[in-house]
């Protein structure tokens, strides 16, 4: 592959969670990025995602560890030892928490013991992996509190529900996806139903209520007036006059751009990491050891992956007739050979099995799917959700803590 895209240019290699959510996620990507300076698939209007600055705004990962919020909380400091996940570098420096270091403090109580937790955005009872494992951590938890639109698995669990307003029920300002580094408004367009309210605003609310006001806002209008301080405008004025703002791109075939390394340059070799005990270069040793954890056996002789279903949101809207009208069944996909192999046919009800467990879910044969793998639904909940199937264990990713969630040893049989 390296030499295609050597001898191809310009080139692409696009990734996504494919990559991301393996325990070689980080270095795997680095690599492509190295491939990309070596080939000179950079500062090209077509090698891939133009360089460019993204619109001014005060983005989560800047206000959770940098500015104001930084000097804010600085009578709270972080130490790796006492973090959540903390032996992860990469995810330490993201304030990020690998979501199985969660679930492992809760039931082991280290680095120190996890009592509560609060819910919002997320579904972990169906998203996060090895499902039982989760179980197990939320049943041992003082208290829960979840914040959604609708009930789901992980509501269940919890002691309160706060209903959550939609995008539609609120301002807002979106930022997403990341990559095209845009930034527009999401305006109110009705009130929120009940006692709905937007998650910023219950976050908020909740910080005044135990005494942390002085770290957070006034208002809703005075967050989101913060979001585009290096704008230069107020959310009255973007949302009025401006309504989105675009990245800027880089491109100059004329002038070298720089990068934000020590050097200025593409850094194949990286001291940085070097630094905090990261591999400085991608080594094929550590993908051959991780990879040969998970190969296919006699017992188990395909490899299960997933990819996202459009309609859906991940594990969300999956209760809603009407979505469930036009996707009524979780899809798992085989090639023809492979379904005939296995006297498998097209709307046959299966069983994936990894030595987790199993699932249930609808076969279709596609031709396009490698004989060797079955690429089943994710997100579903019950008895078809592809998390039950999963494992939390180690391998981790040394950078980034992620599990392999991708290219896990399994079988498929009727149902």
């Amino acid at each position: 592959v390296a030499r295609l895209y050597a001898k191809n240019k310009p080139g692409i290699i696009a990734w996504g969670n494919g990559l991301e959510q393996t325990s070689t996620a980080f270095q795997t990507c680095r690599a492509i990025a190295i491939l990309r300076g070596i080939t000179g698939n950079v500062n090209t209007p077509d090698g891939g995602e133009a360089e460019s600055e993204p619109a001014p705004m005060m983005r989560p990962g800047r206000f959770m560890l940098g500015g104001e919020l930084k000097e804010r909380l600085m009578e709270f400091p972080r130490s790796p030892d006492r973090t959540i996940g903390g032996e992860f570098k990469i995810a330490l420096r993201s304030a990020y928490v690998p979501t199985q270091m969660l679930v492992k403090s809760v039931l082991e109580g280290k680095p120190y013991p996890v009592k509560a937790v609060i819910a919002i955005l997320t579904n972990p009872l169906a998203s996060y992996p090895d499902t039982e494992r989760v179980r197990e951590a939320f049943m041992k938890l003082d208290f829960v509190v979840v914040v959604d639109i609708f009930h789901t698995p992980t509501t269940a669990f919890a002691d309160v529900v706060l209903p959550a307003a939609t995008f539609l029920e609120h301002d807002d300002i979106g930022y997403w996806p990341e990559w095209f580094g845009d930034v527009r408004t999401y305006p109110k367009l009705l009130d929120p139903p009940g006692e709905a309210r937007p998650d910023t605003v219950i976050i908020n609310d909740l910080a005044k209520r135990v005494g942390l006001e002085k770290y957070f806002f006034k208002d809703e209008s005075e967050i989101l007036d913060y979001w585009l301080k290096p704008a230069n405008l107020t959310y009255k004025e973007f949302a009025e006059n401006v309504g989105a703002i675009h990245a800027r791109s880089l491109y100059n075939p004329f002038k070298v751009i720089g990068y934000k390394t020590p050097s200025g340059k593409v850094e194949i070799y990286s001291q940085q990491l070097e630094e905090i005990g990261i591999s400085p270069m991608p080594r094929f040793e550590e993908f051959a050891e991780a990879l040969a954890l998970f190969e296919p056996t006699e017992e188990y002789p395909l490899l299960m992956t997933n990819g996202k279903e459009e309609l859906y949101i991940l594990t969300g809207f999956r209760n809603l007739t009407k979505l469930n009208i036009q996707v009524r069944d979780p899809i798992a996909r085989l090639n023809p050979e492979t379904a005939r192999k296995l006297g498998l046919e097209d709307g046959d009800w299966v069983y994936i099995e990894t030595k987790k467990g199993r699932v249930k879910q609808k076969l279709i044969t596609d031709p396009y799917v490698d004989p060797r793998v079955v690429l089943a639904s994710f997100g579903w909940w019950e008895e078809s959700c592809l998390n039950l199937i999963t494992d939390s264990n180690p391998p981790y990713d040394p950078a980034t803590g992620s599990p392999h969630l991708k290219g896990i040893p399994c079988k498929v049989y009727k149902a």
